[in-house]
């Protein structure tokens, strides 16, 4: 035998409703569910040059494939819980282009690389407003291209016209 309890999708959505409830024949029987976390596994990535684009200035700063270790951190969550920093939000997560640049500069980048990067986000962030100025005309496009179909199709209905129809409609 497997390790699936429930061999079928169907046997699954008889036996489970929404929100946790569960379906018996006699009607629906509130049950409720927990998850929880016992151990926490910190495994640290090395910092590289990212792509995101809504960095307001200098390079992009991501996680590169490379780890700093081979081995992971285990830990009680408990213990993890008492010892962290508290959380931080808002400002309190940018990095400022400065200490980007001098964790980038610490990986080997140089500022060829931060160049590269600035001109890619600057290209994304000016492909963003293309888009969000072109969802202004969206809709009368697609009412103009709406027009253009009808006249074609209905210069389709004519004799001889129907190879003419079937190229243009599907262009549209």
């Amino acid at each position: 035998m497997g390790i699936l309890k429930i061999a079928t999708q169907e046997e699954s959505v008889q036996r489970r409703g929404v929100n946790g409830t569960t379906i018996s024949g006699s009607g629906t029987e509130k049950k409720t569910e927990h998850v929880g976390f016992k151990m926490l596994f910190i495994k640290e990535f090395l910092p590289a040059i990212g792509d995101n684009p809504c960095v307001r200035n200098g390079p992009p700063i991501g996680l590169d494939w490379k780890t700093v270790r081979d081995d992971e951190i285990v830990l009680p969550i408990e213990d993890y819980e008492k010892s962290r920093a508290p959380r931080r939000s808002g400002s309190n997560l940018v990095l400022p282009r400065k200490v980007r640049e001098k964790i980038l500069m610490d990986q080997g980048y140089a500022r060829s690389d931060f160049a590269k990067a600035v001109r890619s986000v600057l290209k994304a962030k000016k492909q963003r407003v293309q888009t969000i100025n072109n969802l202004n005309m969206a809709e009368y496009e697609e009412k103009f291209e709406a027009v253009i179909k009808f006249l074609v199709c209905k210069t389709c209905n004519k004799k001889g016209a129907m190879a003419f129809c079937d190229n243009v409609c599907h262009l549209v």
